[in-house]
C-alpha cells in the first residue's frame, strides 16, 4: 500500500514573506516534479499570474478510460488570494470519484471558463471519446462555456442545489405550513416525471397547488421550468447515459477530502496544491484496488453460469445491478411494456426484459451487451499509447510552421516569440507572479494596486448589473405597489446600481451590497 508522502521540500523551506515571484516558480517547480501537465496564462501587460490549470498523468488516462460523464464545480475561499478553483471530477466502472483536473481562475467570467475548458478538452486522446454528459450547478456562465466547448454534449443541473434554491423560497413564499407541505409534494412529484406526457399533467397540477402563491409560482417557472426543465426533469434527464449522476455531490466530496489534507485553508497555491496532490495518491490506491477486486474476486451471488462471460470482465458494481434486474426476470418475462429499460438508458446496462431472452434460452449474458464504460478496469491501454505516439509524430508539422515564422518575424518579434518558447522549455524560470494576497472577506480598498479575483471591479460592475436586472424586472411586472415604503427603497437601489454606488453610499434594501467599490486601477 502507497502512504501520503511528506509535504514537498519546497513548501518546508519556504519563507513566509517570499518574492512573489519565486511562489510561482516554485509551484511550478513542484508540478514539474510530479510531472504533472498544466498550462498558465498572465493579465495582459502584466506578469501576475491569470490562470492556471494542472492535472496529474495517471488522470489523464483515468479520463481517457472513463470519459461520459464529466462533474463540474467551483469553490472560493481556499487560498489567501481568494481565486476560484474550477474542480473537475469523472467516475470509474467501479463508480469511484476521480478527479481530471483543477484550475485556479482570476474570475469566473465566460473567457476564463472557456479557457479552463479548452485546456480540458485537450486532454482527451481521441474525438470520439469527448464526454457525453457533464454535470454542473447553475451557473449561467459556466454552461454558456460549456456550451461553446462541448456543444455535443449534454449539460444536466444539479437537482440537489436545485433543492437547495426552492425550498427556502417556498418557506418563504408559502404559507401555512400545510400548504407548503403540499406545494413541495407536487413540485417533487414534478421533476421525477417518467416521461414527458406525465409531466405535463404533473405540470397542471403543480399550477393548481400554487394558484395562491402566483409569485412562487411564476419564480419556479421562471427561474427552472421553462429555461432549464430538460436539465433536471428525469423525463429528460433519464434518457441519456449519466450513470445515476444527478447531483454534483462528488464535487463536494472530493473538496472535503482534499481541504482535509492542507495545513492551512488560507494558504497559497503550493500548499494547495500539495494537498490536491497527496488527494490524487490516495484516489489513485483506491481506484487501483478497486480494479483488481473486480478482475481477480469472484462474489458467491455472481458464481452462476448465468455471469460466466462477465465475471473477471466488468466491474463488480455492474455486476451487482445487473443481478438486481436478474432477479426481476420472472415478473416481468420479455415483455417490455413491463420493464422501463431505466438501466439500459441511464447505466447502459441489460435491464430485465433483455435478461429474460438469456434466461429463456438457457445461455450465459454475453459481455457485447454491456457498455464498454463497465469493462475499463485499468488506467491505461496499448491503443491509448498508438494514440500518443500518433500526436508527437502530429507534432512535426507545428515545429516546422514555428521555426518558419521564427525565421520570417523582425528583431522585436523574434525576442518576443523566443521568450514564449523559453518559458515553455523552462518553466520553473518564469518571471510570473502571483496574486496580491487579499486579506479578510474582502480585498483592501486601500493603495492603487488592479484589484483582482471574485471581488475586481469587474466583478463589482456584472453584480451590480445584475442587481438593475433583477430589480428592473420587478418594477416591470408590478410585483410591488407604488408609493408604498419597500417600492421606495427599490427604486433607490436601482438608481444606485445603474449610476454606480459612490465611495460612502449603501444600497438600501440590499444589505448584502454594503461594502465600497473596489478601487479602479490607476
Amino acid at each position: 500500500m502507497e502512504y501520503l508522502k511528506p509535504r514537498h521540500p519546497l513548501l518546508t523551506s519556504k519563507e513566509p514573506n517570499e518574492d512573489p515571484k519565486m511562489e510561482m516558480q516554485d509551484l511550478i517547480t513542484m508540478l514539474q516534479s510530479k510531472q504533472y501537465v498544466f498550462w498558465h496564462r498572465r493579465h495582459e501587460n502584466s506578469d501576475t499570474v491569470k490562470d492556471i490549470f494542472w492535472t496529474h498523468p495517471d488522470a489523464i488516462h483515468l479520463l481517457n478510460k472513463s470519459h461520459f460523464v464529466l462533474l463540474i464545480g467551483c469553490t472560493y475561499k481556499t487560498n489567501r488570494f481568494q481565486l476560484p478553483l474550477l474542480e473537475i471530477v469523472g467516475v470509474t466502472s467501479t463508480e469511484l470519484t476521480f478527479s481530471i483536473a483543477f484550475a485556479f481562475l482570476d474570475y469566473g467570467g465566460l473567457d476564463n471558463f472557456t479557457w479552463a475548458l479548452q485546456k480540458l478538452r485537450g486532454l482527451f486522446l481521441r474525438n470520439d471519446s469527448i464526454s457525453q454528459v457533464i454535470v454542473t450547478d447553475k451557473d449561467l456562465v459556466l454552461m454558456n462555456a460549456i456550451e461553446f466547448v462541448f456543444p455535443n454534449s449534454r449539460n444536466l443541473l444539479c437537482r440537489f442545489h436545485l433543492s437547495l434554491n426552492v425550498r427556502p423560497k417556498c418557506n418563504t413564499l408559502v404559507f401555512p405550513k400545510e400548504k407548503r407541505v403540499n406545494v413541495l409534494d407536487a413540485w417533487s412529484d414534478l421533476i421525477n416525471s417518467p416521461d414527458e406526457a406525465e409531466y405535463v399533467q404533473r405540470l397542471h397540477h403543480f399550477e393548481d397547488v400554487c394558484a395562491n402563491f402566483p409569485i412562487f409560482m411564476e419564480h419556479v417557472k421562471n427561474t427552472w421550468l421553462i429555461p432549464h426543465k430538460e436539465k433536471f426533469v428525469l423525463a429528460w434527464t433519464d434518457q441519456v447515459m449519466h450513470l445515476g449522476n444527478t447531483t454534483t455531490n462528488r464535487v463536494r466530496s472530493i473538496r472535503g477530502t482534499w481541504k482535509s489534507l492542507m495545513q492551512d485553508t488560507s494558504g497559497d497555491m503550493c500548499e494547495c496544491w500539495d494537498a490536491i496532490n497527496n488527494m490524487f495518491i490516495l484516489q489513485h490506491c483506491a481506484i487501483k484496488a478497486s480494479f483488481q477486486k473486480s478482475i481477480n474476486k469472484v462474489q458467491h451471488r455472481h458464481n452462476i453460469p448465468v455471469y460466466q462471460k462477465l465475471r473477471h470482465y466488468i466491474s463488480i458494481n455492474a455486476l451487482t445491478r445487473i443481478g438486481l434486474e436478474y432477479d426481476q426476470v420472472n415478473s416481468i418475462s420479455i415483455d417490455n411494456s413491463n420493464c422501463n429499460c431505466k438501466i439500459r438508458t441511464i447505466y447502459g446496462l441489460p435491464c430485465a426484459c433483455e435478461l429474460a431472452r438469456y434466461k429463456i434460452m438457457g445461455v450465459a449474458i454475453p459481455l457485447s451487451i454491456v457498455h464498454v464504460h463497465w469493462t475499463r478496469l485499468s488506467f491505461s491501454d496499448k491503443n491509448e499509447k498508438e494514440t500518443d505516439k500518433l500526436k508527437e509524430e502530429d507534432m512535426a508539422h507545428e515545429w516546422d510552421v514555428l521555426l518558419k515564422r521564427f525565421r520570417e518575424l523582425d528583431v522585436v518579434g523574434r525576442i518576443t516569440l523566443k521568450s514564449k518558447v523559453h518559458e515553455l522549455a523552462f518553466p520553473d524560470a518564469t518571471s510570473m507572479c502571483q496574486p496580491p494576497i487579499i486579506e479578510g472577506k474582502y480585498p483592501s480598498n486601500s493603495g492603487k494596486g488592479a484589484s483582482i479575483g471574485p471581488n475586481s471591479e469587474s466583478v463589482w460592475k456584472g453584480r451590480c448589473h445584475k442587481v438593475a436586472e433583477i430589480l428592473q424586472t420587478v418594477f416591470d411586472e408590478q410585483l410591488l405597489l407604488e408609493g408604498t415604503e419597500i417600492y421606495k427603497h427599490f427604486t433607490q437601489a436601482l438608481c444606485i446600481v445603474q449610476g454606480g454606488s459612490e465611495e460612502g453610499e449603501s444600497m438600501e434594501g440590499l444589505a448584502h451590497q454594503k461594502r465600497k467599490k473596489p478601487c479602479s486601477t490607476q
